[in-house]
């Protein structure tokens, strides 16, 4: 690392820039990576290695459950003899993870070399933390499969807890990444974001939402829960239609 790190301080001489700037696809840390480590060893650790780059961070449940290796326990075991740039992270060692040059080296080999199977490892990993109730990891993990159903699927379930927890722009920026006809087909999502823009006072955009909301009720398919037939008072309000905000208010 200090040998990598001095290849690049000869052309800077912003020694903490550089150091923080280094990642795994320069081409000096390319090189040593491939050459004296991931060339070095048998094709189904690297493999291994690979499927669990995908992960931001691992256990033994996670990785059995993306490698669908029948000897996980032992590689993992192995990688962590052979110290390759693993490291826990909780005192019962139970989480690891990989250090983020040997990480991004090795993700970005899995995608240049079988972009299926890469992404069918995000596929499972979002499947499982989604059994375990990580419901914001296995969003990140249904994004890189670029399994659109998964991910709005997923968002509805959680909007409420993201909402209720004040987490709304983190709501917002995953909202703005889906296509609005999936949007209109999960009808809590589309709720939950409408109010999250009146909340935070962003008008423009939730009449944007509210538009889609409008178009989604003329379509007859639109079977309201009760909390919210409080939008439409609200939706009035917004449009200074003060009577009409009032009447569906006592309705």
């Amino acid at each position: 690392g200090i040998q990598l790190a001095n290849l690049y301080l000869k052309n800077y001489h912003d020694a903490d820039r550089v150091i923080q700037s280094l990642s795994g696809v320069h081409t000096q840390v390319v090189d040593y990576l491939s050459e004296q480590v991931f060339m070095q060893l048998s094709p189904s650790v690297q493999m291994f290695l690979l499927q669990m780059s995908v992960l931001r961070k691992v256990n033994l449940q996670l990785l059995q459950a993306v490698t669908k290796h029948s000897k996980t326990q032992s590689i993992f075991e192995e990688i962590q003899q052979r110290g390759l740039f693993i490291l826990a992270i909780d005192e019962q060692r139970y989480w690891y993870r990989v250090h983020h040059l040997f990480r991004e080296f090795l993700e970005n080999r899995f995608k240049a070399t079988d972009l299926k199977q890469y992404e069918q490892a995000h596929h499972r990993a979002a499947y499982w933390y989604k059994e375990q109730g990580f419901l914001m990891e296995a969003i990140y993990h249904a994004q890189q499969a670029h399994d659109q159903v998964l991910v709005v699927s997923l968002l509805e379930a959680i909007s409420r807890e993201l909402v209720l927890d004040g987490r709304v722009y983190t709501l917002l920026e995953l909202v703005k990444q889906l296509p609005e006809q999936d949007l209109s087909k999960h009808l809590h999502l589309l709720y939950d974001t409408i109010w999250v823009c009146i909340l935070t006072h962003q008008n423009t955009l939730a009449n944007h939402y509210i538009q889609l909301w409008h178009k989604v009720e003329t379509s007859n398919n639109l079977i309201l829960h009760e909390d919210q037939h409080g939008l439409a008072p609200m939706i009035s309000l917004l449009e200074d239609d003060l009577p009409k905000a009032y009447a569906l208010a006592q309705k």
